[in-house]
């Protein structure tokens, strides 16, 4: 009898133990966190973003150079061939519109949303770079606004955009580049100071969960142009005006190099700049151009560049120069030239 009753507290004891283990590891499951729309710079990429505390699918992602709907963000699309003649707006307007239902890689170009250009008075407020090379500039109607991105893609990603929007956004970048120099390489966010004027085209895009972008999706893809206010600086740090003198000792982090017009034709006479960044005079330099069959078709001696940092040629190419994207290369002794400018000659 007392073999039964030992066992029957044992299978007792092992049942009331189960169940303090059942409540144990409940009482350990995390609980629902609250998520809240943050400042939370993070490493750019052009696919789309998750929500964070939502048990979603994974999503295929995007396989555009620009992510998400990357014909429409580089104006590549049948639907891009509308008047480029831009309207006045502002980033609140385009942060008030309704995100439409449904939008996914696939989804066309959405008129009359995003068949236009507009121009804005922005603040800038930090940029990064992409995984595919392209700029995402931060940009909000007042110094501490709500943010929404303006796109500056990358030469490589334009290769089926009609050459005369793909010179206004290469422009539009090299305007950029000029005036705050470029987002590090990382990817990571880099906050920035100064006002400018933007043009571009309202775009639907990925939804952000930080405010380096729109909750909603929106931004201007691509940016056609890009004014920099000259009394303010692209110093987060600085003083909005007016803009800080350099130092006594500048040393050349980069080159830059322009061309117009960037689309002409073959004989005609272009004009070819080459920037140092930070402006550094007497630094010498010279370019080569390439044309589409890679044959060099002009080319400069060294030259000096002058206290804004700048040398500039006019160059006339020859009637031979083949149809197509040509290359201009700059030569800067000793300096950073790894980069360079495209030219497109068309018939």
């Amino acid at each position: 009898m007392r073999k039964i009753h030992t066992f029957g507290l044992a299978l007792l004891g092992l049942i009331l133990a189960a169940g303090s283990f059942g409540f144990a590891a409940a009482a350990d499951s995390p609980a629902p966190t609250l998520v809240r729309r943050a400042f939370m710079p993070a490493i750019a990429g052009d696919s789309g973003a998750s929500t964070p505390g939502q048990a979603t699918p994974t999503p295929q992602p995007p396989t555009g150079c620009a992510g998400l709907r990357t014909e429409v963000r580089v104006l590549a699309d049948a639907l891009a061939g509308f008047d480029r003649t831009p309207e006045a707006s502002s980033v609140n307007q385009l942060l008030l519109a309704s995100r439409p239902a449904g939008v996914t890689d696939a989804t066309a170009r959405l008129s009359p949303f995003e068949d236009r250009v507009v121009e804005m008075t922005v603040y800038l407020l930090g940029f990064q770079r992409t995984a595919s090379g392209g700029i995402e500039l931060a940009i909000s109607q007042a110094p501490n606004g709500e943010a929404m991105l303006a796109y500056f893609p990358s030469s490589s990603c334009l290769s089926k955009t009609p050459v005369e929007s793909l010179a206004a956004a290469g422009s539009a970048r090299t305007a950029l580049q000029l005036a705050c120099g470029n987002p590090p390489d990382s990817g990571l966010f880099k906050p920035l100071g100064g006002s400018a004027t933007i043009t571009g085209v309202p775009f639907w895009g990925r939804q952000h969960t930080n405010t380096t972008g729109a909750a909603s999706g929106v931004e201007l893809g691509p940016a056609l142009s890009f004014v920099f206010n000259p009394a303010t600086s692209c110093d987060a740090d600085a003083s909005k005006t007016p803009y800080p003198t350099s130092t006594p000792t500048p040393v050349v982090q980069e080159i830059l190099t322009g061309v117009l017009p960037q689309t002409t034709q073959p004989g005609t006479t272009v004009t070819v700049t080459i920037y140092t960044v930070p402006a550094v005079a007497g630094k010498l330099c010279g370019f080569s151009i390439t044309d589409a069959a890679y044959v060099t078709v002009a080319s400069a001696p060294l030259k000096a560049t002058g206290a804004d940092g700048q040398v500039s040629w006019q160059v006339a190419l020859p009637p031979t120069t083949a149809i197509g994207k040509a290359r201009v290369q700059p030569n800067c002794p000793g300096l950073p030239t790894d980069g360079s400018a495209s030219l497109y000659i068309v018939s």
